[in-house]
Formats: structure tokens, C-alpha cells, sequence
């Protein structure tokens, strides 16, 4: 790529160049008095783009963990044709994820904040740009016509909720009623959740922070809670209850039966070595 730029030699002498940037190199090729050849050796940057993480959203929520894409946008302008973008070249967050070529996320050209200059959206696995809980920026960085560029927005890092299950009771002599309870469940946002609930088949699908199941007969009951925050993040805990025929009974394995063994007779022994009351 070739640049036109104004240089002075010294305060006296200004001349025109022209500048090919390869590398870590800048080749100068200058006209006037002292023109010719030279090569600067500078550490080259890349172009800034403008970037929008999340179009659409101020806060910019992300995922932190899971495959969800996130959509980045490259704001078009009369200086910036996103049509010379590589996309190929795009990486994006501290893990340098590649773009998304699933069907519906595809990289699109188009118009999307109407400034009449066309944008580039382009989408990425969540838990592939390796951003974590702290990250606040998220940057962007590839190729347009043969030079690197990069861009970067400020980002809030959504992490996932964390799904728990208690019940009330644990097991018991069937039939019985089980009280399936997820509101120990939590959004490390303090964010709401919505409650889902699959028992395997043998119960109709149910919501809410707490569900009453019946269990007719002795045998084990499974119970799915996905819990899903208000970004779309969603995680997934099972647990199972028991309805019992009959009530447990302790199993005395044979050290279990020395050690009561051993109790018995020293109880016995103290009883022997009590004095006697004399009338």
C-alpha cells in the first residue's frame, strides 16, 4: 500500500514521498534535492478501526463460557470500505477466536446503523475469545487491503448462573410427595433467573423456583433444572429422589459388629463393678 506524505529534511528543505510499508520497514522514495532510496526500520501499528461489540446493546453483554455468538461490528464510513476486509484474517478477544461460519451467522455486509456507508458484522463463538469476568475491553484485529487494523469496545463480561437443587424430603416410604426447590439457584450478577424443570418422563415439564412432584411407587426419580439469566446464558443440574418399599434398615458389616460387641461388654463390665447398697 502506498501513502503520499510531506517530509522535511531539515527546517529549510521540505520534499514529497512516497511510503510502502512492509513489515517492520518503511521504504521512502522521496523527489526534490536530496531524493532517493531510503528504508527506515520503525515499529509498524496497525490502522483503528471503529467497533461495536454487541450492536444495538449500551451495556455490551457478553458470554463468558458458552458457544453463543457474539456479533462484532465494523462501522463502515467514506473513509473505511468494509468490502476490502478480510474476513478470514479476523480474530477476536485474548484467545483470537476465528469468525463463525455456521448457517445464520455467517460475516454480512449491510447498512446496519443507517449512515448510508456499509458495515461488516461478523460473529463469534463466546467461549472461544477467551474473554474472562474482569475483561472490560474486547478488541478486534485483521487485515483490510493488505494492512492490519484493529479495533476495540468496551464490553461487561456476563458470567453464567449457577444452577442448584434441594428437595423436601430427600427419600421416604412410597407413596409420597417431594418438593423439588432450585432457589438457592443464583445469577453472580445478582440478575433474575427463569426456572425449567424435565422429570425424565415420569412427570409433566414444569417452572417456576419450586416444584411439588408425586412419587406413587418405591423406585428413583429424576429431576432436571436449567436455570437461564437475563442474557440468555443457561445452565443445567439433575438430581434424583428415592421412594423407598420399605424403611432403610442399617446394614452391621462384621468390624461394625466387633465394635458393639465391644460396647456391650464394657458395658456389662461396669454394671458388674457398681457397689451394691448393704441394708
Amino acid at each position: 500500500m502506498f501513502f503520499t506524505v510531506s517530509t522535511a529534511i531539515n527546517e529549510a528543505t521540505a520534499l514529497a514521498a512516497q511510503v510502502k510499508a512492509d513489515g517492520h520497514r518503511i521504504f521512502v522514495t522521496t523527489s526534490g534535492p536530496n531524493g532517493g532510496l531510503r528504508i527506515l526500520h520503525v515499529s509498524s501499528c496497525p490502522s483503528v478501526v471503529p467497533l461495536d461489540v454487541v450492536p444495538g446493546s449500551e451495556a455490551n453483554w457478553v458470554p463468558m463460557t458458552v458457544s453463543d455468538p457474539i456479533p462484532v461490528q465494523i462501522l463502515g464510513s467514506s473513509s473505511l470500505d468494509v468490502a476490502n476486509i478480510a474476513t478470514a484474517s479476523l480474530r477476536f478477544g485474548p484467545a483470537a477466536a476465528a469468525p463463525m461460519n455456521t448457517p445464520g451467522f455467517e460475516p454480512t455486509v449491510g447498512d446496519v446503523n443507517g449512515d448510508g456507508f456499509d458495515d461488516l458484522v461478523v460473529y463469534f463463538h463466546a467461549d472461544a475469545a477467551g474473554l474472562g469476568p474482569y475483561d472490560q475491553q474486547a478488541c478486534l484485529e485483521g487485515q483490510l487491503a493488505g494492512a492490519s487494523f484493529k479495533g476495540c469496545d468496551w464490553v461487561s463480561v456476563n458470567q453464567p448462573p449457577v444452577a442448584l437443587i434441594f428437595d423436601d424430603p430427600h427419600r421416604g416410604i412410597a407413596p409420597l410427595w417431594v418438593t423439588f426447590d432450585g432457589r438457592a439457584s443464583y445469577d453472580p450478577e445478582g440478575g433474575s433467573l427463569l426456572y425449567e424443570w424435565e422429570f425424565d418422563g415420569w412427570a409433566e415439564p414444569a417452572s417456576g423456583p419450586t416444584v411439588a412432584q408425586f412419587l406413587p411407587v418405591p423406585g428413583s426419580y429424576e429431576a432436571t433444572l436449567t436455570v437461564e439469566d437475563d442474557y440468555g446464558q443457561r445452565r443445567t443440574t439433575t438430581f434424583v429422589a428415592k421412594a423407598l418399599d420399605v424403611p432403610e434398615v442399617a446394614t452391621l458389616t462384621p468390624s461394625s459388629l466387633a465394635v458393639l460387641a465391644t460396647l456391650v461388654l464394657y458395658a456389662g463390665n461396669v454394671l458388674l463393678r457398681r457397689p451394691r447398697c448393704v441394708p
